[in-house]
């Protein structure tokens, strides 16, 4: 199975058993997870991200970020930081598949972005 295959499986098991039944039929997960997976991911971020995206997302060596659409596509953004491309290293062997997670909703819901959590 591709990583990525495999990565959006555990993503959508991460997320359905993180949720309340009741929460689970909603379009996003419960702010407080969001808030706790935009947590985890920011350090990540940092350590990992930031010296080609900058620390505020404004780009660098890497596209810009802050308020860039593509990241409205979460597949989009699974994809690119599991398998990478040209000019970005692939983190999926690097990242465990909770930290793709964490560093993906981060980016996607930091700075001038608001995509909210990976629940499609």
């Amino acid at each position: 199975m591709k990583i990525v295959q495999r990565t959006a499986l555990i993503v959508a098991a991460f997320l359905a058993s993180a949720l309340p039944s009741h929460a689970q039929d909603a379009a996003s997960p419960a702010p407080a997870l969001l808030a706790d997976t935009i947590a985890l991911g920011e350090p990540i971020y940092m350590r990992r991200c930031q010296e080609c995206h900058g620390a505020k997302g404004g780009g660098f060596v890497g596209p810009k970020l802050s308020g860039n659409q593509r990241l409205a596509n979460a597949e989009f953004v699974i994809r690119q930081i599991t398998n990478g491309s040209a000019d970005m290293p692939a983190f999926g062997k690097r990242l465990t598949p909770e930290e793709l997670l964490a560093v993906g909703t981060y980016v996607r819901n930091s700075w001038d972005n608001s995509y909210g959590a990976f629940a499609e």
